[in-house]
């Protein structure tokens, strides 16, 4: 398992903000008075934790040969990523779940623009850049939506989490039924 170079004071910083993001969503984002432990922001910290695993463990000491060709395991992490956040999108009743799922299906496009071989120093800069940029927008927009949510639950507003499936059945049955005159 490989992580960040630390000893870069650059990157020093961007893993800090990161972090700092991502707990600072996954501790404001749930609350826990309720037992709504499991909120969807939880979920998207869950899934950025995942996407940054995969690349931790993917990468181990391989990062001079990430850049020449196809990243296989940043790939990986995006098609995570994308399905992580696709399914939050389905099963929440939040509206930055569809803007993370459409954002990680950019960086996942991403992907297979690199597959034209493009050399250019200009491609290869802009393939590198939305390989992790997204990633960093996504828990942005994470922590913008548990702050939103804290905000809400401390002014003791209801608030809804997950779409309650089992209702609308109902609802599409009737709609069935009625199709029938």
């Amino acid at each position: 398992m490989s992580l960040p170079d630390l000893s870069d004071p650059r990157i020093a910083a961007i893993m800090t903000v990161y972090f700092g993001c991502l707990f600072l969503a996954a501790w404001i984002g749930g609350d826990n008075q309720r037992n709504q432990w499991f909120s969807p922001e939880r979920a998207g910290v869950i899934t950025i934790l995942a996407m940054f695993l995969i690349q931790s463990v993917g990468y181990g000491d391989a990062l001079d040969s990430v850049y020449r060709e196809l990243d296989l395991i940043a790939l990986t992490s995006d098609i995570v990523g994308l399905a992580g956040f696709t399914l939050i999108a389905l099963y929440a009743s939040r509206i930055w779940s569809l803007f993370s799922a459409g954002i990680q299906l950019i960086a996942l496009l991403t992907h297979f623009v690199r597959l034209t071989r493009e050399n250019s120093e200009m491609a290869v800069m802009a393939y590198n850049l939305m390989k992790g940029v997204p990633t960093i927008a996504v828990a942005l927009i994470v922590l913008l939506a548990a702050a939103l949510r804290w905000r809400k639950v401390r002014r003791g507003k209801p608030v809804r989490d997950w779409v309650p499936w089992r209702k609308y059945e109902r609802y599409r049955a009737l709609q069935n039924e009625l199709s029938d005159f």
